[in-house]
């Protein structure tokens, strides 16, 4: 609001010539009174709006505060589940490693026994070879005893 600017006669109470003041109420004291009050009224219009402008400002807060809060409870339980699969992978690493042992160990005894498979297929030859000439050798006895015993028969 623009603020007329008051004769100097108007600014301050002035005695008369008696030695008493002047009204209170002359135009200057008038128009600074109207000032006041409006200023007050727009003091008072600027508290209800930023009052307004705080409880709302409190209410997105307090809004953002739960979005924050949620955020928080999911960032725990991504944490929870992550740490989970964490485990589950460290337990399928060592089940993994497990049976890798294990196939290797059977790899080991599937070798041992291929070895052993090959060591009795040679004694089975060496058994072949040793009976073939057991039946050799048989088959001579047997022709030596023939003819021994054709020898020792008294003759006819």
């Amino acid at each position: 609001m623009e603020t007329p600017n008051p004769s100097p006669s108007h600014s301050s109470p002035s005695p008369t010539s008696n030695g008493v003041l002047q009204p209170l109420w002359r135009p200057h004291w008038l128009w600074w009174l109207i000032s006041a009050l409006s200023g007050t009224l727009s003091i008072e219009e600027e508290i209800v709006r930023l009052k307004q402008e705080t409880e709302s400002l409190q209410l997105e807060n307090a809004k953002y505060d739960r979005i924050v809060q949620q955020n928080q409870i999911e960032s725990l339980q991504l944490e929870n589940e992550s740490l989970q699969i964490k485990k589950e992978i460290e337990q399928i690493k060592t089940e993994s490693l497990q049976v890798k042992n294990e196939t290797e160990q059977i790899e080991n005894e599937s070798l041992q026994v291929k070895n052993e498979t090959e060591r009795i297929k040679k004694e089975n030859e060496q058994i072949e070879k040793d009976y073939a000439r057991l039946g050799e050798l048989l088959s001579k006895v047997n022709a030596l005893l023939r003819s021994f015993d054709s020898n020792l028969t008294p003759p006819t």
